[in-house]
C-alpha cells in the first residue's frame, strides 16, 4: 500500500512539473504572438501609406 502511495505522489509531482512547463510555454507564445501582431499592424499601415501615396490620396 505504501509503495502505491509513493508512486501516486511521484506521478502527481511529474504532472505538476509538466503543467508548469506548459504554462511557461503558453506565456512565451502569447508574448511572441503579441509582438508579431504589432509588427503586422505596422507593416499593413506602411503598405497602405505607400498605396495611398501611389494613388495620389496623400500629398
Amino acid at each position: 500500500m505504501e509503495a502505491r502511495i509513493v508512486r501516486l505522489e511521484t506521478i502527481i509531482e511529474q504532472t505538476d512539473k509538466r503543467l508548469a512547463n506548459i504554462e511557461s510555454d503558453a506565456r512565451e507564445t502569447r508574448k511572441e504572438l503579441r509582438v508579431m501582431f504589432y509588427f503586422q499592424i505596422a507593416s499593413l499601415a506602411t503598405i497602405l501609406g505607400v498605396v495611398a501615396k501611389g494613388f495620389g490620396w496623400l500629398k
